[in-house]
């Protein structure tokens, strides 16, 4: 009843060259650009291929620990701990993210699946602790001390990071400050 075929053959082999080994737990078609631009959800992408003219299509891939986008061939990869924002839009079918550098991505997803559950669940699963850091009425945003889990590596150490509450909104001197204090603290009590 509630079965989805697998990835396609091609793009299941072209995914593990790039991420051998890599579990599939859901996975979408990516709409077209002029889609996207429209705001539909309806037409898959088909990038062009370098041999005969074909369009290949393209894909929204959720693994184990990884997110993978893959276009023309080629395959972006973002490691789950390395996602600290992101969200899906069921109106417009978009699925966004931030990265940990603050780069921003995004799809339109044609067939979202469990794809956009599945995202929110391993973005989840990657926070091991958070914090908010804030120091009073100093002028700018607050600050987030945060470990992360390596997600295709449960044998690797957390990933720590401090990042701004809100890009938009940069934490001040003193905030940054206490929060790379806290994140001391924080390592020296986590085993």
């Amino acid at each position: 009843m509630f079965a989805r075929s697998r990835l396609p053959r091609a793009e299941t082999a072209s995914l593990r060259t790039e991420l051998p080994g890599a579990r599939v737990l859901a996975w979408s078609r990516i709409c077209s650009e002029e889609a996207e631009k429209r705001g539909a959800a309806a037409e898959p992408e088909r990038t062009p291929s370098q041999s005969a003219g074909r369009r290949l299509p393209a894909y929204a891939v959720a693994t184990v620990g990884h997110l993978a986008v893959g276009r023309a061939g080629a395959w972006s990869v973002k490691a789950w701990h390395d996602i600290i924002w992101g969200g899906w839009d069921s109106d417009t079918g978009r699925l966004t993210w931030t990265d940990a550098d603050g780069a921003v991505g995004g799809a339109v997803l044609a067939e979202p699946g469990l794809l956009p559950d599945v995202f929110r669940e391993r973005v989840d699963a990657a926070v091991l602790l958070s914090e908010r850091v804030a120091q009073g009425d100093e002028a700018g945003g607050s600050a987030v001390v945060a470990a992360w889990r390596q997600l295709g590596d449960p044998d690797a150490p957390p990933v720590w990071r401090v990042t701004p509450l809100d890009p938009a909104v940069p934490p001040s001197a003193a905030t940054l400050a206490a929060a790379r204090a806290r994140l001391s603290e924080l390592r020296r009590e986590l085993p």
